[in-house]
């Protein structure tokens, strides 16, 4: 381990007589199970090229496809919903229309006035 960290990219422990074992920071991982090399574990990414690893928070970047409501689970997992008088699109978990009798009015759905659209 004294020598080019043995190898190990993360950190070197003396594991017996000439064998060094390769173990990696937090929230990494060992490339596989022969590698010397740590990689980010998944829903995590390095955005420092330092070897840290930080929490991928899927919210952050563009509501993470949701249309109305973007709730982090954990690192690279996120849930959509949608705001009130909504649901989702067929076949969509991540956008959102108004429920029958609602009109989507500045970005909110607000209740269609018969009177208005119909002459009622």
């Amino acid at each position: 381990c004294m020598e080019s960290n043995g190898g190990c990219s993360d950190i070197c422990s003396f594991d017996g007589p000439l064998k060094v074992r390769c173990t990696c920071n937090a929230n990494r991982k060992l490339i596989n199970s022969s590698s010397t090399d740590c990689e980010c574990k998944p829903g995590y990414e390095d955005i420092s090229d330092e070897g840290i690893c930080t929490a991928i928070n899927p919210c952050s970047d563009d509501n993470g496809g949701c249309s109305d409501i973007c709730t982090f689970i954990s690192p690279g997992k996120h849930t959509c919903s949608c705001n009130a008088n909504q649901q989702f699109l067929l076949e969509s978990d991540l956008q959102c229309e108004c429920l029958d009798g609602y009109d989507r009015v500045a970005g909110v759905c607000e209740p269609v006035n018969p009177c208005e659209t119909e002459n009622g």
